[in-house]
Order: C-alpha cells, then structure tokens, then sequence
C-alpha cells in the first residue's frame, strides 16, 4: 500500500537568496527485514518581481557640445534587477520628453535635436529604469547635461558705422576713440 507524505517549508523563502534546493528523501518500510531507499528531491523556487532595477550610479552628468550632430550618443546609463527573467529584464526611457535628448530602451542618450549653449547652457533629465514584471518595479535617476560651448558666433559692431576726429600731430599709440 502506499503512503503519503507531506512536505512543508519551515521558514520564508527568498530566490535572490537561494533559488534552488535539493533534499534527499529516505524511506523505510516497517517490514522484516526493513527495506529502504532514497530519493533525490529539487525544489526550485519561482520569482516574485520583489525588486526594483536599482541604477549603477545615485545621479549621471555629462558634458555635450553644443555643435553634437543628432543621433550621437553621449552616455550610456546602467541598473540591474536581483529577480529573474521578465522580472528582472531591465528596460529605460526619460520620464519626461525632451526635444534635445533621447534614451533608448537599452540605456543610451542620444542627441536628438538642436543644442543652443548661448539660449539652454544645461538640461536635466529624469530616466527611469523599469522592469518587465507584473507589476512593474521601477526607479529614477537624474542626467546633468551642460552644453560645452563652441566658437560658433561671429564678433559683432555695436553700430554700423563709427566716425572719429584726432589731431593730425597725436603722438603713437595715443587712443583715437
């Protein structure tokens, strides 16, 4: 005849902890002589999306110059998730949109439109790293992106025209206006 068993956990359980467990199960039989034998039982603990992608670094800066063609990338953005599969997949995006950068869903930021050193010396942007898991788990990071300057306007006079009246004897170097 055969008899059941049950086999219970006796504490929590944590797969970023231990994902994997393997028990040997030995049974005897009450008979004469006493028969036995083991078994070699794995248990692998299922993921819980329990934690959220954490960044690789508390706030990114990065220096952009103001002549950067669009789509040049500038900087590469990092986290990671202890949890496993879909629920530890990390994706990336900017939680608000901006018209100068982009961020790719791999983490790069990319320049996407016009930078104007003179008009917006510095951007900052919020990204976000969120897993794929149900729900979502997600985080924050900020990018500082000051815009390097670039020789790109031209001196410009004051008037259109000047006129000035000296002495014809001024000695050199005298200052004429």
């Amino acid at each position: 005849a055969a008899i059941r068993g049950t086999l219970l956990n006796s504490g929590s359980l944590d797969r970023e902890q231990q994902g994997q467990y393997r028990l040997t199960l030995d049974v005897r039989d009450l008979g004469t002589p006493a028969m036995q034998t083991s078994q070699i039982l794995t248990i692998n603990i299922l993921d819980e999306n329990d934690n959220p992608p954490r960044f690789a670094r508390p706030s990114y800066a990065v220096l952009v110059p103001e002549d950067s063609s669009t789509g040049v990338s500038v900087l590469q953005v990092t986290a990671t998730d202890a949890d496993f599969g879909v629920n530890g997949t990390v994706e990336y995006g900017l939680q608000v949109a901006s018209a100068s950068f982009s961020l790719s869903t791999s983490g790069v930021l990319t320049v996407t439109g016009p930078l104007d050193r003179e008009t917006t010396p510095f951007i900052q942007l919020t990204a976000v790293a969120y897993d794929l898991g149900s729900p979502r788990m997600s985080s924050v990071v900020v990018i500082s992106c000051s815009v390097a300057d670039v020789n790109d306007n031209r001196p410009v006079f004051a008037n259109s025209s000047y006129a000035f009246s000296i002495a014809e004897d001024v000695s050199t170097g005298s200052e004429v206006g």
